[in-house]
């Protein structure tokens, strides 16, 4: 690094000379030491400068100096004696067979693979030696529970990792519930990340909106769901309705006659009575009616039909509801 001093009109320089001073980066970083409090104060190394070091914890120096370094013209760091070695070691070469002690002394003890992690993956930035440290991430759909990293840290005699975290399914609660209508996880109390409910409605209403929503997440910690519930409308609300008409004797006979030409558009019933003259007659009625309202479906249609009288039938008879077929429909608005 390059730092450029103009000195003061004051001193022996004049106002335009510059003095160039050079300094090395930030000291070496040791993995069995590290730098020494005092020297972490200091931003500006220039050549000739010494750092000390300090044996880190569950490494004992083994001289009665500590690691030193300093700044050479080159503006590198000069390389550390390594005066630190790990506590965990073994007092002799064991020659067993297919066996060793599993502990180097030169680079400390290892704690090891960390373990699996289910629903999240680890990443390690160095070894996996003492004092080492691995970054934990979730997968989609997971939530971390606990610290974004591990150590290999000091317990007791024995180096270890520090609590693993976990990675916990995201969740949603129940999806809303809609009038005329219901969906296919009735009774389920949490749903998981990314599944789907689909809903329907009952008999008579049609669904508006989206058939199914999912279980996402926005914030990679709480479950919401994807969109708004769809409605069921239909039979109280957007049903189709009879027109209302004022049937008057001219008509009835009109609607009579016409809809005797359709063989679908008429029933038949039949009562008798006794004439004064005491022969028995039987009279016959046909009950015509007229379409009053409908609506299409796939292959069919649902028409309400005005039943209409025989002119002579001073009575009201009610309107129905029947599923016919399309052509069935033409042929009685052709009529």
């Amino acid at each position: 690094m390059k730092t450029e001093v103009t000195c003061d009109e004051r001193e022996e320089l004049s106002k335009s000379a510059v003095v160039r001073a050079w300094s090395c980066a930030a000291p070496t970083r040791l993995w069995f030491a590290a730098l020494s409090k005092a020297d972490e104060q200091i931003n500006f190394f220039p050549v000739g400068t010494n750092v000390s070091y300090v044996c880190r914890p569950g490494y004992e120096n083994t001289s009665e100096s500590s690691p030193t370094s300093t700044c050479l013209e080159n503006l590198v760091w000069s390389e550390a004696a390594e005066l630190c070695r790990s506590e965990y070691r073994c007092s002799a070469p064991l020659r067993l067979p297919k066996s060793s002690c599993g502990v180097r002394s030169r680079s400390g003890r290892s704690c090891g693979e960390p373990g699996a992690l289910p629903g999240g993956r680890m990443v390690a930035l160095t070894d996996l030696r003492f004092g080492a440290i691995v970054n934990v991430f979730c997968e989609e759909g997971y939530k971390l529970d606990g610290s974004h990293f591990i150590q290999c840290q000091l317990k007791g005699n024995e180096v270890e990792w520090s609590k693993l975290p976990t990675c916990k399914l995201i969740t949603c609660s129940p999806p809303p519930q809609i009038s005329n209508g219901k969906h296919d996880g009735e009774g389920v109390e949490k749903f998981a990340y990314n599944s789907t409910v689909t809903y329907s409605c009952d008999s008579g209403f049609q669904l508006i909106g989206n058939v199914s929503i999912r279980c996402t997440s926005t914030d990679k910690t709480n479950g919401v769901w994807s969109g708004a519930a769809p409605e069921c409308k239909g039979s109280r609300g957007n049903a189709i309705q009879p027109s209302k008409k004022a049937f008057t004797q001219e008509m009835k006979l009109s609607l009579y006659k016409k809809s005797l030409q359709n063989t679908i558009s008429f029933s038949r019933s039949s009562f008798s009575r006794t004439p004064a003259r005491g022969n028995a007659l039987t009279l016959t009625l046909f009950h015509a009616s007229e379409v009053v309202g409908s609506q299409e479906k796939p292959d069919m249609a649902e028409v309400l039909l005005q039943q209409i009288p025989h002119p002579l039938q001073r009575i009201l008879l009610p309107i129905t509801r029947e599923i016919v077929s399309k052509q069935q429909l033409d042929r009685r608005s052709q009529a």
